[in-house]
């Protein structure tokens, strides 16, 4: 799913379920503060997620979390990465289930692949998804 495609299916949901998007817990951030958490992170995020969280914005986005940019946000993606460093080796943390589990971004050669992985706590390893972006993932997650 492209960027064009993703928005227009947003906007129909947001018609047909407004109170889906009204939950985002922190304004979109601006291309600046995308670039300097790049810089704090020492990474390249995926084009998805620069998207998404500089036209809609962090937190509750419809059923899923989406990790925010700003550093008041309640899912600060730096705070939580930091947070758990141990789990997060090699990963971007950018959501999570409430149950521990997460969903992370692949760093490879500090570039972070777009591909969706899930790490499962309870056996403590990470899993490779279905989802090959940021958009499957969270519009797959809408339609529920």
């Amino acid at each position: 799913m492209k960027s064009l495609g993703f928005d227009k299916k947003i906007k129909e949901l947001q018609q047909l379920h407004p109170i889906w998007f009204k939950l985002l817990d922190s304004r979109p951030a601006t291309i600046d503060e995308f670039r300097e958490l790049e810089k704090k992170m020492n990474v390249k995020l995926p084009f998805e997620y620069e998207h998404i969280v500089t036209t809609y914005g962090g937190g509750y986005f419809a059923f899923s979390i989406l990790y925010s940019v700003l550093d008041e946000s309640d899912y600060n993606i730096y705070s939580i990465n930091e947070e758990n460093k141990i789990l997060a080796k090699g990963y971007i943390l950018f959501s999570e289930n409430q149950v521990g589990d997460f969903y992370g971004f692949k760093i490879k050669d500090n570039i972070v692949q777009s591909k969706i992985y899930f790490y499962d706590h309870e056996i403590a390893i990470w899993k490779e998804t279905k989802y090959h972006n940021l958009y499957d993932f969270l519009y797959e997650n809408m339609k529920h």
